[in-house]
């Protein structure tokens, strides 16, 4: 813990720091404590859900990313929708476009010694979170029903982007993958899940994201439940997909498939850590939260 904070601290300052210099700049209203608490969000996420395997150098990049990602997530529904008005144009985010492209130069060296076929589904799935992003602010292409619903939230979790971009400075290869066929789907379901469920005052008519859409209000509205009926389904599968993951990464053999392994874990219990760090952001969620499975189980 001791050294996870450490990490914390240091990767907090080095992200504010180049965030003052390459997005303050470019968005007026973002700086002092709003770019500061913008900041210890995308650091929070991008040192728990660190593998621990990830060199002291890669987390200032991983949390950089994050923090992009947040601007376009965070932005009100107006905003956002500029910002992600060309996702076919590449790297172009509005006018965090300067920020996006100095970030992507940093990691120069990282992606060019990933496979092209990497670089290439790195790059596709950035830019189908944009599409994605913008779709679910534009009210005729939002997705009707638990199931579209549901596709459509693997889209906008930007879970795709993010684990390979971790692969790529990992130098993980994507070949491995092969020995854990269900078990990328099963991280990204469950850490939509675990988010939905903590962001349910968040998401819902005069919180912070009203216009994002929520599985717990997608299901609630389906089959006819209450709010809470909606949580207690979706907390017994998201543990059973939990449950599913262990048993997938359960088989990881040589150090290739033991360093996915934990990169995959590490998503999971990483992002169930952020959450439940972050109440000033998912107020109201210990709760539910604190009911959630996790890959590794704390000790008691």
């Amino acid at each position: 813990m001791r050294l996870k904070n450490e990490a914390l601290a240091g990767t907090r300052q080095s992200t504010l720091e180049w965030a003052q210099i390459e997005i303050a700049s470019l968005d007026p209203g973002l700086s002092g404590a709003a770019l500061e608490k913008l900041v210890l969000v995308a650091a929070t996420y991008g040192t728990n859900c660190a593998p621990t395997s990830a060199p002291a150098g890669a987390f200032d990049g991983a949390t950089r990313f994050i923090l992009l990602f947040l601007l376009l997530d965070d932005a009100a529904k107006e905003d956002a929708l500029a910002l992600v008005a060309t996702p076919d144009q590449l790297w172009t985010i509005g006018r965090f476009t300067p920020a996006l492209r100095s970030w992507l130069a940093s990691c120069e060296d990282d992606l060019l010694r990933a496979s092209p076929t990497l670089r290439e589904r790195f790059t596709g799935y950035f830019h189908d979170y944009l599409r994605a992003r913008a779709n679910e602010l534009s009210a005729p292409d939002r997705p009707k029903g638990l199931e579209a619903h549901w596709a459509f939230r693997r889209r906008t979790i930007f879970l795709e982007p993010y684990i390979d971009l971790w692969m790529i400075l990992l130098g993980i290869s994507p070949d491995v993958e092969r020995s854990f066929p269900n078990a990328r789907p099963q991280v990204i379901d469950v850490v939509l899940l675990a988010n939905d469920l903590g962001s349910i005052e968040r998401d819902t008519a005069g919180g912070e994201a009203p216009d994002d859409l929520n599985l717990v209000t997608t299901l609630a509205a389906e089959v006819g439940c209450s709010r809470d009926e909606a949580v207690a389904r979706l907390i017994v599968q998201h543990d059973e997909l939990v449950a599913e993951l262990r048993r997938s990464l359960a088989g990881a053999r040589d150090g290739a498939e033991t360093a996915y392994a934990d990169l995959l874990a590490g998503m999971v219990d990483g992002n169930l850590d952020s959450l439940l760090s972050l109440g000033f952001r998912y107020p109201g969620a210990g709760a539910i939260l604190g009911r959630l499975d996790r890959v590794h189980p704390r000790a008691p």
